[in-house]
């Protein structure tokens, strides 16, 4: 006859009755991040994410100034806000270092001068690639660039200017977060 001990939660001490917690980074993990230099164009930026292990998915809300030097269209000032979702893969189920990922967003580009203002909404569809660092605090940084397709970037007249988007952007980021 076998007699087994009691575990300390008061279980036999058996296999079957131990629970075993899964690793940090195999569990549904939350977090909240923002675009610093969205804020500093006079913009802003949230995004939420939802992660289990090497996969992450991201709900975002965005809005800033483009620069002039951005575009080569002198003298009108462009802006755009908008929200999409990027899916990401990262190389380690810690979603800390390399990752690689797409993104879809729908996207109003506001173009202004002389007094006069007209929009054109955008479809924007791309691929992007980064690299995440652990700060203190469950607190990381991310950095990363993407390459996109805008779908519906056609010349935007406004007071006698014309301005002229990229249906091909390049936007490089900085996003700091919070994992939860």
């Amino acid at each position: 006859m076998r007699v087994r001990m009691p575990h300390r939660d008061g279980h036999a001490a058996h296999p079957a009755h131990r629970r075993r917690r899964r690793p940090r980074h195999r569990r549904l993990a939350a977090d909240v991040e923002l675009d610093p230099t969205a804020y500093a164009l006079g913009g802003h930026s949230l995004h939420a994410g939802i992660a289990r292990g090497h996969w992450r998915l991201d709900l975002g809300n965005f809005a800033m100034d483009l620069p002039a030097f951005a575009h080569a269209d002198d003298g009108v000032a462009v802006s755009f806000a908008g929200f999409g979702a990027k899916l990401q893969y990262f190389a380690r189920a810690t979603r800390r270092g390399w990752f690689a990922g797409v993104d879809a967003g729908l996207i109003e580009v506001e173009a202004r001068h002389a007094g006069a203002v007209t929009d054109q909404r955008q479809l924007g569809l791309g691929v992007h690639g980064g690299y995440r660092v652990a700060l203190p605090a469950d607190l990381y940084a991310t950095v990363w660039l993407g390459v996109g397709y805008a779908a519906g970037a056609a010349p935007m007249h406004v007071g006698g200017a014309t301005y002229e988007p990229s249906p091909i952007t390049v936007f490089p980021a900085l996003h700091l977060g919070r994992t939860f």
